[in-house]
């Protein structure tokens, strides 16, 4: 997503609620796997690039960090009582010495902590 910035995710946030008006469920799944990660490519922590690291930091965690962000305030504008899912996958639960991994314990981290704000500003907000 490093290119697609915040207009990119809220030009899309924006489409999805003119096609199907408001959405009281908002499921937060993104991920990809560097070729430095897997594969013949693969490559261990001393030769990883921050090329590779950035890969697939911005779209595992920064990427739904700032589609949760457009969606909760959506919600929140609205008064809208839903819920959001953010999905980190089994890696979110194993720590792991590749980006990868990483990434998704660090959306599992990030569900936890923003999940607990959005407890106390929105009414009737769930995290998982």
């Amino acid at each position: 997503m490093g290119y697609c910035g915040c207009f990119f995710r809220s030009s899309l946030n924006k489409k999805a609620h003119s096609i199907w008006g408001n959405i009281d469920v908002f499921v937060n799944n993104a991920g990809i796997v560097s070729s430095e990660d897997n594969g013949p490519k693969s490559v261990g922590f001393f030769e990883k690039t921050e090329v590779g690291w950035d890969d697939t930091m911005n779209v595992n965690l920064k990427g739904m960090f700032f589609a949760l962000q457009a969606e909760a305030k959506y919600m929140r504008d609205l008064g809208i009582k839903g819920n959001i899912v953010n999905v980190c996958s089994e890696m979110g639960f194993r720590p792991a010495p590749f980006a990868y991994g990483i990434s998704k314990w660090g959306v599992r981290g990030m569900t936890m902590g923003i999940g607990k704000e959005l407890v106390l500003n929105v009414k009737n907000s769930k995290y998982i």
